[in-house]
């Protein structure tokens, strides 16, 4: 009799808790990085995203990346 392994739910479940987890840990830094995350996420690239948090573009690119940092950290932890 074979075990049954994990299903595509299964990893979806997974993927959506952990962005859950990641979400709750950047909005906890700086919620900025939290909302930066969600956008992108959502599928909005980084000129819409310094759009809609209403950045001025350096300040907007400079936040990207350290969002992006900030979850390479979590990641790796």
């Amino acid at each position: 009799k074979e075990i049954a392994g994990p299903t595509a739910s299964d990893f979806q479940f997974m993927l959506e808790d952990t962005l859950a987890d990641l979400l709750s840990y950047l909005g906890e830094i700086n919620p900025r990085y939290r909302d930066i995350v969600s956008l992108s996420y959502e599928g909005d690239n980084k000129n819409t995203i310094i759009e809609k948090l209403s950045l001025k573009k350096s300040r907007g690119y400079q936040e990207i990346n350290e969002a992006k940092k900030k979850v390479e950290e979590y990641l790796h932890k």
